[in-house]
């Protein structure tokens, strides 16, 4: 289960950017390919941030997609896991490379402002 590893890497990571303030908001992209399960990075996240600068705040999971691309007529298509992937295009009948969604990034660490 990496979704415990990944919440605590994700709460690190936000606190330490947070400089002492109170974390609101994180928001989350991990790629299609990355083989995380949003339920259970948000259970492992919620258990966590407990009794941290982050107790209240809110984990957004946004899933990044993967390109689909063929490099004989050029067609490009992005692949966010609800469809049924392609192996070959849909135009010319080549077969299609496929580039990212294994990637993941911290898009977003909203903190309370302080007056």
């Amino acid at each position: 289960m990496h979704e415990t590893t990944i919440a605590e890497s994700l709460l690190g990571s936000a606190i330490k950017s947070a400089d002492g303030k109170k974390i609101t908001k994180i928001v989350f992209s991990p790629g299609v390919f990355s083989g995380i399960e949003k339920e259970c990075l948000l259970a492992c996240f919620n258990e966590l941030k407990k009794n941290t600068l982050a107790s209240t705040a809110e984990l957004e999971v946004i899933i990044g997609p993967a390109e689909l691309s063929c490099s004989k007529c050029a067609f490009k298509e992005q692949f966010d896991g609800t469809q049924k992937i392609k192996i070959n295009c849909p135009k010319c009948n080549s077969q299609l490379n496929l580039k990212g969604g294994d990637g993941m990034l911290i898009k977003k660490i909203e903190v309370e402002n302080g007056n």
